[in-house]
């Protein structure tokens, strides 16, 4: 059995969210958000990966919740700079213990 590394859904136009999940060899998401024509998405958890950083959500806006949970590699959020405003329905970024810089959400505000 072949071990998921990338994703490979470089040419995705529409999403309403994304799940990756129990995926510790998933290295790399890179250029998944480039051809989404909606980049406001409802949610998207990333649970269990193999991932450095969030490279390939670059595209999105905006979110209405995501969830970044027990990723032991994950060093930074690289990839959600461009997400703006509001996330009404919370973040949650948990266990990620190589986790150095959320400097990415800078972006965000809460009200």
């Amino acid at each position: 059995m072949t071990s998921l590394t990338s994703i490979g859904l470089n040419n995705l136009t529409h999403a309403y969210g994304f799940l990756f999940s129990n995926l510790p060899n998933l290295t790399g998401i890179a250029g998944l958000s480039y051809q989404l024509t909606n980049t406001n998405i409802s949610t998207f958890w990333i649970i269990n990966t193999g991932l450095t950083n969030l490279s390939g959500l670059d595209s999105l806006t905006g979110s209405s919740n995501f969830y970044i949970w027990n990723n032991p590699d994950l060093t930074s959020l690289h990839g959600l700079e461009n997400l703006t405003g509001n996330i009404n329905g919370g973040i949650s970024i948990w266990n990620n213990n190589a986790l150095a810089d959320i400097s990415a959400l800078s972006n965000i505000i809460n009200r």
